[in-house]
């Protein structure tokens, strides 16, 4: 599969999501708690209540060093916020290597290890950054074997049971 390289964002957007995510993303949340709301209030016997999605909500959410990396277009902010990321990868590596059977933390959500077969890296992770200097990201922190896949980089999980 090929890597898709993304473009930047336009600064305007950018600037003006960064400002009216703060009234956005609470104005979303609370219009999608209020039916559950709702249905607890009345005793609602239902056997699943609507669901909230905050977190591919909040996934949206820019804060300060996302929009000082995305402003800039300066490749080095989001090499070292990759280096950074990838850093925090390896230290989780590292230690499940000494307990396989505990669960990891990705992206703010624990999971078995065994469950996952691979790791990705989003736009998140690594902006506009081309695909060669990812790859030697990820060299550099001793973690060979990223591979491009549409729009994220995967690396094989070798703990993965499945």
């Amino acid at each position: 599969m090929n890597f898709i390289q993304g473009e930047p964002r336009s600064r305007t957007g950018l600037l003006l999501w960064f400002f009216a995510q703060w009234i956005v993303i609470p104005l979303w949340l609370a219009l999608r708690t209020a039916p559950a709301t709702v249905l607890m209030l009345l005793d609602h016997q239902g056997m699943k209540g609507p669901g909230f999605g905050a977190s591919a909500v909040l996934k949206r959410a820019v804060g300060p060093g996302r929009l000082r990396r995305e402003w800039s277009r300066d490749g080095g902010l989001w090499e070292a916020h990759l280096d950074r990321k990838l850093a925090e990868l390896r230290s989780e590596l590292d230690r499940l290597a000494r307990h396989p059977g505990s669960a990891v933390r990705w992206d703010g959500q624990y999971r078995p290890l065994a469950a996952l077969p691979y790791w990705y890296l989003t736009r998140d992770d690594f902006g506009t950054l081309p695909l060669d200097r990812i790859l030697t990201a990820g060299q550099r922190a001793g973690l060979p074997g990223w591979q491009p896949a549409g729009k994220t980089v995967q690396l094989r999980n070798v703990h993965h049971q499945g």
